[in-house]
Order: structure tokens, then C-alpha cells, then sequence
């Protein structure tokens, strides 16, 4: 069964968002944000409860607006930060004056952080404990959906059980038959893209914030000196990890500047919608074809992803958005389903198992590697004859995801439980414990 039209539509427009900020952290903001303007008044305690790979992915990541980091920091800011109903642009109108007075509130609070292990999805519980009574807040599935909000035993809330509220990954159920996505793909209208368009520019103004401000790692700076002082070419493959790193140092580095993201990640929509805008203007693609490239590298980003999890063990950028650039710069080259096939297969058998240490601002080094290695398994595709079952590589690409879905399955969070171990015994010394 194939794909159809409106399906893709319907799951990218729900999977395409805007954000500032990481949006592991700004769950927790947006959560303890919720429950405190629930209930109201002094908080004396907050108790937090986060799934695995959230955790990881908040733990380092620079606040925007703040150049600083911290969980505990992110939960006081929830405090300070009334505007939850903004979702994941909720820092959006973040000063100095609100840093100020969520760090003053660090000392008279009781922050307590445990993890949920029960759970592969996202997964963020806030209770908030106030001279007013509890405020208590859930959100599951997505990084800004409110499934539960109480004031005391009042639901204000109480969407949990409501399956239908939104087109996720669990909607996918086709086998992934590479001709056929092209045929839904070709039959996508041009007005049916605009908000990727309005996407690329966001992401692009980024890039050029991060470079020009030196911000986060400084990688997108430091491959534009390069460029620059002739050291490296300034061809498609090295521009395009110049903007995308550019980006990401930005968005990891705690600039406040927005970034549309796709299928849980900021740092996917960078990786995605960057590389094959800068590869598309190599080429001279239409902005018709550009736009269903990307549409194109969403749903194969997607397909990764339902297999591995939304926020998972291994490096999305890498694997997920890797596979997304390859089958994306393919479709801007005119590429036929066997050769598109071969780039994905390539992009997975050269960096399956790549982990994830979490987000922060060093995440720029791996989505500059996730940009070359999509691009140049693109680029190679067309000299393969096609794979042979070996190792993590299935006879198909359908195939490969069903194997990675089992070895994924078979590990059992090991890694991510050994990293979480990591970053508490870094993080001791200041008490950002889990129990």
C-alpha cells in the first residue's frame, strides 16, 4: 500500500514546526510554565519526571537567551515565564530581567528530576508546588502536546486518551515502495509547499545569525574562514555544511532565533531544508522541485523514525535526516527509485550506529558530517549495482528499516542508560542528579 496524497500532506504540515530553542529543554520550560499558572502563587517545590532521551537531550543544551544551561535553570524559568500557551516559541520574549529572577528563585527551591524508563516516547511530568496547592502537568507524544493540566483535583486538561488529536509517526503504516513515493511526491501542488518554503528562509537566517556571530561551537564561522582564505573549495558540499553548521551553532549555542524543525527536531528541519536549498541553487532547481525534495527527504526522515523513535539512542541527524538528505539531493538530480534506493542504502550502511550524546552546541560537528554524508551517498548512488543482504543492509530499503528496527529493539535503551549514567556522575558536583 502506498502513501497518498493528502496523507503527506497532512503529516507534514503536523510534523513541520517552529521553534526557539531546544525543544527537549523548552518542554520543560513550557511544562512547569503550565502547572505554575494552573495553580498559582509562591512555588517552594517542583518535581520533575522526564523520559530517558529527553533528559539527555536537555541536559547541556544552551537556553536561548541565557548563553547558559542546566535543567534546574530551565525549570526556575518555567516560573518566571508565563506565556505557555505559545508553545515551543515560548522563550520567544525572554530577558535579562526574567534570567535574573529565575536564577534568584534557584536557592529557596526544591527542584527534584527523576526519569521515566517506562516509555520510548516523549515524556515530560511537571509538578509544581505552590502556597496555592499543586499544579501538575503532562506532556506525551509531541514536545508541545498538553495532555493533562490540573489545578489541585481540578482537570483543566484532560486530553491523554485522545488518540485522533494529531498525525504522527504511528500513522505511517505503508511498506515504503520508493516508486511509489516519487509518484505522490511528483503530484504535490506548489501551494501545498509554501510553508516549506517559509521554512528554508527561517532556517537560512539562522545559519547566517550563527556564522556571523560567531555563535555556539563556532564551526559555521570557522568552515566560512576556511572558505574564505582558500584553504577549503567553496563548492555545493562544503557551503552547504557551512550554513547547517552555522545554523546549528546558533540554535545549540543559545541565540534566540526561530528554527523550523520537522518530526521532533529543530536540528532535522536545519539539516534538511539548508543542504538542499544550497544544493538546489548549485544545480539551478526550480523552487517547485526544491520544495518537493524536501518534502521528499521529510518522509524518508520519517520513515527512519518511526522505526527508531521520535528522540532516540542513536544520532537522528545522522541516521534519520542523513537518509532525508541522500534521497532528497537524488530527487533535485533527477535520480530514478533505484538509484534514490541506493543512496539510502549507502547513507545506512556507512554510519549506522553513530550515538547520541545528547543535544549541545558540539551537535553542529555531527550535523556538518550528517550534510557531507547525505550529499556524497547521493552523489555515488548512480556508480552502485545494488546491495547485497550484509550486515545492517537488507536486500531493500524497506528491508533495512525492518532490521533496524530490530536491532534497535534488541539493545534495549543500553546505550542511552550508560550515557544518562555518564551525565550524572558529570553533573554531581552540582547537584543536577536523577534518582
Amino acid at each position: 500500500m502506498g502513501i497518498e496524497k493528502r496523507e503527506i500532506i497532512k503529516l507534514l504540515k503536523e510534523n513541520t514546526f517552529n521553534t526557539i530553542g531546544c525543544t527537549e529543554v523548552i518542554s520543560i520550560i513550557l511544562a512547569v510554565s503550565a502547572s505554575h499558572d494552573a495553580v498559582g502563587g509562591k512555588a517552594s517545590t517542583i518535581n520533575l519526571k522526564l523520559d530517558k532521551n529527553l533528559f539527555k537531550n536537555a541536559f547541556s543544551v544552551i537556553i536561548p537567551g541565557t548563553r547558559e544551561s542546566g535543567l534546574k535553570l530551565a525549570a526556575a524559568l518555567g516560573l518566571t515565564i508565563n506565556d505557555w500557551r505559545k508553545g515551543l516559541l515560548i522563550l520567544e520574549d525572554i530577558n535579562e530581567l526574567m534570567l535574573s529572577q529565575a536564577k534568584g528563585l534557584l536557592d529557596g527551591l526544591d527542584i527534584n528530576i527523576d526519569l521515566n524508563y517506562d516509555t520510548n516516547s516523549i515524556y515530560v511530568e511537571a509538578e509544581v508546588i505552590t502556597d496555592n496547592g499543586i499544579g501538575f502537568c503532562l506532556i506525551e507524544h509531541k514536545h508541545d502536546n498538553i495532555v493533562i493540566l490540573k489545578k489541585n483535583s481540578e482537570y483543566l486538561i484532560d486530553e491523554q486518551n485522545r488518540i485522533d488529536k494529531f498525525y504522527s509517526l504511528n500513522n505511517i503504516n505503508y511498506e515504503p515502495d520508493i516508486m511509489r513515493l516519487l509518484e505522490t511526491i511528483n503530484s504535490l501542488d506548489f501551494k501545498d509547499l509554501a510553508f516549506i518554503e517559509k521554512g528554508i528562509n527561517i532556517n537560512m537566517q539562522a545559519a547566517r545569525l550563527g556564522i556571523s556571530e560567531k555563535a555556539g561551537l563556532g564551526l559555521g564561522y570557522q568552515y566560512s574562514k576556511l572558505i574564505n582564505d582558500g584553504i577549503i573549495e567553496n563548492n555545493i558540499i562544503n557551503r552547504a555544511k557551512m550554513y547547517v553548521a552555522g545554523a546549528a551553532d546558533a540554535r545549540m549555542g543559545g541565540v534566540k532565533t526561530s528554527i523550523v524543525g520537522c518530526f521532533g527536531s529543530g536540528n532535522h528541519g536545519i539539516t534538511l531544508f539548508i543542504p538542499l536549498n544550497v544544493m538546489a541553487e548549485g544545480l539551478g532547481s526550480s523552487r517547485e522541485t526544491l520544495l518537493k525534495s524536501i518534502a521528499f527527504a521529510e518522509i524518508l526522515t520519517a520513515l527512519v523514525k518511526k522505526v527508531t523513535g521520535l528522540v532516540t539512542s542513536h544520532c537522528g541527524d545522522i541516521l534519520a535526516t542523513g537518509v532525508g538528505i541522500a534521497g532528497g539531493t537524488s530527487y533535485l538530480k533527477g535520480a530514478e527509485a533505484p538509484v534514490i534506493e541506493n543512496s539510502l542504502q549507502i547513507l545506512i550502511a556507512n554510519y549506522y550506529g553513530i550515538i547520541c550524546d545528547g543535544a549541545k552546541p558540539t551537535c553542529a560537528l555531527k550535523i556538518a558530517t550528517a550534510v557531507q554524508a547525505g550529499l556524497e551517498s547521493a552523489l555515488l548512488a548512480g556508480g552502485f549495482h545494488g546491495f547485497q543482504q550484509q550486515g545492517v543492509i537488507g536486500k531493500n530499503f524497506f528491508e533495512t528499516l525492518n532490521n533496524l528496527e530490530f536491532l534497535i529493539k534488541e539493545e534495549k535503551g543500553a546505550s542511552d542508560y550508560h550515557m544518562i549514567r555518564l551525565l550524572e556522575k558529570r553533573n554531581s558536583e552540582n547537584s543536577e542528579m536523577i534518582k
